[in-house]
Order: structure tokens, then C-alpha cells, then sequence
């Protein structure tokens, strides 16, 4: 992530020449900064509002059963469709959509998932455990082998059949828990020397609800026995009316869980794009690097993504069209969804336009002009639930504050049903400003009733190129700049007309 988005502290060399031969786009954001919401939506082709998929209980095909996916889109068009790992996200839809998504020719390979399970301690709460085993053990690398195992099958069969191929690879990391090989640590100063985020504070006059106090469901986390400085220990996620956060030094150790979380990615990464190099692939394959949505690793005073906030929204896109010689070795500032790729992969490799029905913006003149403006606008949302109304009795038993309960707290939507949801909060990203705004949930309608806000925010972005994390959306400006508001306020209510 050197090259590409301006991050020296990482060890990335494969992802580094990726981006030396590829289109980087700098301003890419999900739709929906949690895993099968964004999967249910860019892999559909249509948005969160359309796929009705704001949480871990429903999928696309409930609503759109004759709904041609992105991969089923190539499919159609006679190319070999294989994949593996996390596409989708696991059973939303059931059994990885197939057959409607993918190619017969093998089975979708999901090998059993793995946590930080050889020493389990701490009570099943640990997310960070590198480990000296053999890669063999690790289920991204299982992924990977299996994956390039299929990728010489489709390359073979191509040969024969003159049909091409569409290989999905699903990595899990860097999602927690970071169950990766020790080596990946060691490619990092130790944890005491790694700088922890500078503003560790909510936005000053953000609104409660746009805050969470949970990291993927749990309330506390810890670091496995034998981890320098920390291991064993246990602490609660941050509330943001407490004084004291996660220690400093554990807040280190935990970055430095994430950085060779993403170091064993790339290595991964390497490993496909040399198979591509071995194969002869490399000059006419279409390669696109993403993921589904960002992370927050302590900025704010918050862990993981479940926010509307940048870190959480923002995504890596880079997309190597080697045929493409515009595009090599360079950025593009448009703003880009990953709602957009169903579309600008077909119109990269020659498909017909999907057509209206599809979501999302082709960006594919940006790789014959890269300084072109395809979209001023990126827009998210988010879900939120809170305690008393949406979780009931769970709520009793994670320790809540005093009455009257805070929005912040025990506010995720996951497997609370659709029709319990309390808000959703819309987000429209634009070159200089992030405009957010929550309200009310219709069940019934399952619709955002703009009658009833709850909570807005504007953060300034003038003068952000992208790379620090630290600088951006620590204070909200809504009050004080009440035309922006409206302007983008309109823009919100275009995106998700609700109920006005």
C-alpha cells in the first residue's frame, strides 16, 4: 500500500507492483462499510435500498431471484467462472449462489474458517495470534492454492475451447481474527515503536449515533498468550463516554496485528500474479484488487469498520488492463463505488453494457484518460439498532450505562430482523467535504423517513490527497456551514428518496 496509497509504513511489495503496472483509484468507497452488505450489493449490481440487505439475515435472491450477478454475468457470456473463499459473504446467498454464479467445472472451495484456535484463552475473545505453523494451515493460503489449482484448469480449457475465464479468489485477511504466520510480524518494528492513531477521540460534535462500542459483536478482545508485552489480555472496546481508552501498548500490538494481516495478503497476491506470469496471462488478464470495505484501527476511538466515517467507507480499487497503456502506472481522482466495477469489468473486456438495470458508474474511460471525471459524488450508508428497541433482552446482559441507554451502545444491526432496524445514516463523499445524516427507520416500509433526523455531520476535506489517517473528520462543521448542509442534504434525499 506504499505505492498506491502513500502508506511507507507498509511492507507491500507485490501490491507495490501491482500498482506500478495498474489504474490506483484514490477515491474509492463501498456502499456499506460491513461485509455482506457491500458483497450482497456490488456483487448484485444493485444498491444496499435495492437488495433490502442491511444485515446478516437476508441476501439478494430473496428480492431479485432472477437477478444476473457479476460473476453470472460472464458466465452468460460463455466464460469459465470459478471461485473460492469469500466472495460472497458465507451463506448470504446460500451456498455462494451457486449454480446461477458460477461454473460447474469444480466446486466453489470453501475450506472449513479458522480463528485463533491451537491456545484458545481469554474466553473464545482473542483476534490476534500469529502463528509458526505451516502454511498449509492457514485457510487464505488453502484458498489460494485451490484457487490457482483452477486457474491452470480454466487457462487449459480455454486453450481447447477458446472460452475465457472469470477466478474469484476470497481472502478473509485482514478481517479479524489475525490468525496469520509469525513471519508477517517480523516484517514490522516490534509493537512498543509501531505509532498509534494521534486523535483517539470521537469527532468533536458528532452525534451518538454515528459511534459503535463493538468490534464485529464482541464488547472485549484480547491478545493471545505469549504475544510480547500484552499477551493475555483482555480489554473492553471503547465507550465514548469513558476517559480511558485501550492501553497504548495495546493498541500498538493490535495495529501491528492488522499491518502483517495485510503483508500476508500481499504475499498471497504475489503468489496469484506469478501463476499469471508462469501461465503467460499476465499481458491479457484483467486484474482487479479490492476489498469490501475500509478499517478504522483506533482513529476516533474506534476498532473495525461500522461507521460512516472515511476510514471505515474508503476502499482500495486497483485495476491492471494491461491493453489499457494509459492506464499504467497511474491514479485517478474520479470518485469510484465499489458499485461500479460490475459495469466497468464488462466494458473492459469487451461485454455488451449491462444495461440501466445495473448500479454504478463505468469507469473505464478513466483508463484511456485517467484525469477524467466520471462521478463528483460517493455515497454509503449504515444501519443501526439500538439496544432498547431493536436488541430487547440481549441488551441486559452486556453491561449497559445507566438509563437512559445511549445510541452508541450495543447498536449493530447484523442479526437484528430488517424491520427492527432503528436508523440508517446516508453519507455522500465529495472533493471537499463528507456530509452525513441519520433518521428514523420505517419497518413497515422499510424505508429512511427524512421526517425524523436524528443526526447530522460535515467534515471538511480540503487539501486531503488521501494518505494521512489521522488528519481528517475530527470535527463536525455542520453549524457553521448551513449552505453545504442543504446542498448535500438534497443530494442525500436524491440518493434514498425515503419518506419525505
Amino acid at each position: 500500500m506504499n505505492k498506491a496509497y502513500g502508506q511507507k509504513y507498509m511492507v507491500t511489495p507485490h501490491l507495490d507492483k501491482l500498482a506500478d503496472t495498474s489504474l490506483v483509484f484514490n477515491r474509492a468507497y463501498t456502499q456499506f462499510a460491513i461485509c455482506s452488505c457491500s458483497r450482497n450489493a456490488f456483487l448484485s449490481g444493485r444498491r444496499p435500498d435495492q437488495t433490502k440487505v442491511w444485515n446478516f439475515i437476508n441476501n439478494f435472491r430473496q428480492v431479485g431471484p432472477n437477478w444476473i450477478s457479476l460473476p453470472e454475468y460472464f458466465k452468460t457470456h460463455n466464460y469459465t467462472t470459478l471461485g473460492g473463499g469469500k466472495i460472497y459473504h458465507p451463506g448470504r446467498p446460500p451456498h455462494n449462489d451457486e449454480p446461477k454464479s458460477w461454473s460447474q467445472d469444480y466446486p466453489y472451495y470453501e475450506p472449513p474458517s479458522e480463528g485463533c484456535k491451537k491456545h484458545p484463552t481469554n474466553g473464545g475473545r482473542d483476534i490476534m495470534c500469529p502463528d509458526k505453523g505451516p502454511y498449509d494451515d492457514y485457510f487464505d493460503y488453502k484458498i489460494t492454492q485451490q484457487m490457482l489449482k483452477e486457474l491452470q484448469y480454466a487457462n487449459n480449457k480455454r486453450e481447447k475451447d477458446g472460452n475465457p475465464f472469470f477466478i474469484g479468489i476470497g481472502v478473509h485477511k485482514p478481517h479479524i481474527p489475525w490468525h496469520v504466520p509469525e513471519h508477517f510480524t517480523t516484517l514490522y518494528p516490534s509493537a512498543d515503536k509501531i505509532p498509534a492513531a494521534t486523535d483517539q477521540y470521537p469527532p468533536k460534535g458528532s452525534p451518538s449515533v454515528a459511534f459503535t462500542a463493538e468490534w464485529d459483536g464482541l464488547m472485549e478482545i484480547g491478545i493471545e498468550k505469549g504475544f510480547p508485552g500484552v499477551g493475555g489480555e483482555v480489554q473492553q472496546i471503547p465507550r465514548p463516554n469513558n476517559t480511558q481508552s485501550l492501553s497504548q501498548l495495546f493498541q500498538k500490538s493490535l495495529r501491528l496485528g492488522y499491518y502483517s494481516a495485510v503483508s500476508y495478503v500481499d504475499y498471497l497476491l504475489g503468489l496469484a500474479m506469478d501463476e499469471l506470469d508462469r501461465l503467460g496471462l499476465t499481458e491479457d488478464t484483467l486484474v482487479v484488487f479490492t476489498a469490501d470495505h475500509g478499517y478504522q484501527l483506533g482513529e476516533h476511538d474506534e476498532w473495525g469498520k461500522h461507521t460512516n466515517w472515511e476510514l471505515a467507507t474508503r476502499v482500495p480499487m486497483i485495476i491492471r488492463a494491461p491493453w489499457k497503456k494509459n492506464s499504467t502506472n497511474k491514479r485517478s481522482e474520479t470518485f469510484a463505488e465499489l458499485q461500479d466495477l460490475y459495469r466497468t469489468m464488462a466494458n473492459l473486456v469487451g461485454l455488451p453494457d449491462p444495461g440501466k438495470q445495473i448500479a454504478g458508474n463505468d469507469l473505464s474511460p478513466a483508463f484511456d484518460n485517467p484525469s477524467v471525471s466520471i462521478s463528483d459524488y460517493a455515497y454509503s450508508q449504515y444501519s443501526r439498532c439500538t439496544c432498547h428497541e431493536a436488541h430487547g433482552p440481549p441488551c441486559r446482559h452486556n453491561k449497559p450505562p445507566a438509563p437512559p441507554i445511549p445510541l452508541w451502545f450495543l447498536n449493530n444491526c447484523e442479526f437484528v430482523p430488517r424491520e427492527n432496524i432503528t436508523f440508517m445514516g446516508y453519507t455522500v463523499r465529495t472533493a471537499e467535504w463528507r456530509y452525513t445524516e441519520w433518521a428514523r427507520w420505517n419497518g413497515e416500509k422499510l424505508l429512511v423517513d427524512w421526517r425524523k433526523v436524528v443526526g447530522q455531520e460535515l467534515y471538511s476535506h480540503k487539501g486531503d490527497d488521501g494518505t494521512d489517517f489521522n488528519a481528517w473528520e475530527n470535527v463536525n462543521v455542520a453549524t457553521d456551514h448551513p449552505e453545504v448542509v442543504k446542498h448535500l442534504s438534497k443530494k442525500l434525499r436524491e440518493y434514498a428518496p425515503g419518506i419525505q
